[in-house]
């Protein structure tokens, strides 16, 4: 039928677009085309319905609309299930893919327990060196990792990246990505920092050399070596690595992407200790602009941005400039986490210290008495 033939089109090209990271919003409108024929002329309970499904559900994951990729996931899910039964290969792929949405949105036990039950499934259905054990063992170990169960977890990221090396050799996208997840979680979990930054540069490098410097891919592995580079101290060549993460992602994300804003605002932290301030308020205020598009979930983050703005314009004495963003700061750490939380009291302290050096101690001194009072 020609008119399939024209869904196929539409769905390829939704998933090409998705995969690339290159325009998220043309790959939705190409595979919401595609379910709309799709189910019109198959019905609802068809292979390629779900298969289009979750081809949106990876779009809306991508653009960080976390309830509708669950929600996508799920219709997938409940059609491949109906089709094919409860031990089918594919029931077991989409039961991993909506593990880590539930990750993703914060609902961690119920995303361990589904990943474990994935990874249990496969070890008993597939063979040892087979490449999706390899998905799985990685899958589980990021959410332990979450949950702060670093032993297990470093032990099935070495797993998963001693098979990956075993069946891709090294310069593969398989490899790329389990070396960049152990050398993140050597990052995020107390381990070994120079490994951690050897780790990720090999990832990066390897996705540039696969894909080019704008995929998103090699940005995830630029942002996360701008991250510990930043924490080794080198905040020049951290800021080279954020730079890139940013171009990279801006070609595909929406501007309001939540990476868009952690990757702005590491930039203009790296920038603030390499002393160029007018780059670094820069930074903060594209960081603040994502954030607010974002609330409620990136209430601390824009709290951070805001409160660094306001401290960036003190330093260069633009009082009356900084007053609004500390304020703001404020009224945002003491409704969300109340006015003993740590970003509370930094931020009333940067206001003492503004009306201090602006002349106004008076103003100064109600700011001075919650900090007192907080003793």
């Amino acid at each position: 039928d020609q008119n399939l033939d024209v869904a196929l089109a539409l769905h390829n090209l939704g998933n090409f677009h998705s995969s690339s990271g290159r325009d998220t919003e043309a790959a939705d409108s190409f595979a919401r085309q595609a379910l709309e024929i799709r189910r019109s002329l198959l019905g609802e309970i068809h292979p390629r319905v779900a298969s289009t499904l979750g081809v949106l559900g990876g779009i809306a994951l991508d653009r960080g609309d976390l309830a509708q990729a669950e929600t996508l996931q799920r219709q997938s899910l409940e059609i491949e299930r109906t089709l094919y039964g409860e031990d089918h290969p594919q029931v077991t792929s989409s039961l991993g893919e909506l593990g880590l949405i539930l990750m993703d949105q914060g609902r961690v036990e119920e995303g361990e327990a589904l990943l474990r039950e994935v990874l249990e499934r496969d070890r008993e259905a597939l063979a040892p060196d087979h490449p999706d054990l390899a998905i799985r063992l990685n899958n589980l170990a990021w959410a332990l990792q979450q949950r702060g169960k670093y032993q297990e977890a470093g032990g099935l990221f070495l797993e998963s990246l001693t098979l990956r090396r075993k069946v891709h050799g090294d310069r593969s996208s398989s490899v790329a990505r389990a070396v960049g997840n152990y050398g993140r979680f050597l990052m995020t979990s107390g381990g070994d920092l120079r490994e951690a930054e050897a780790l990720i540069e090999e990832s990066a490098q390897t996705w540039e050399s696969i894909h080019g410097s704008d995929h998103p891919d090699f940005a995830v592995a630029s942002y996360s070596l701008g991250q510990v580079r930043a924490r080794r101290g080198n905040h020049g060549s951290a800021v080279t690595a954020y730079n890139r993460a940013i171009a990279a992602w801006g070609e595909g994300l929406p501007p309001d992407h939540p990476n868009l804003g952690y990757a702005s605002q590491g930039l203009g932290l790296s920038l603030l200790e390499v002393q160029r301030l007018p780059e670094a308020e820069e930074a903060f205020l594209t960081a603040a602009e994502v954030f607010r598009a974002r609330l409620p979930e990136t209430t601390e983050h824009l709290g951070t941005s805001l409160l660094r703005i306001g401290q960036i314009r003190t330093t260069q004495e633009r009082f009356l400039e900084a007053e609004a963003p500390l304020q703001e700061a404020l009224d945002l750490f003491q409704e969300e986490y109340g006015v003993d939380s740590p970003g509370s009291q930094r931020t009333l302290r940067s206001l003492v210290a503004l009306y201090e050096t602006w002349g106004k101690p008076a103003e100064a001194r109600p700011f001075q008495d919650v900090l007192q009072s907080l003793e």
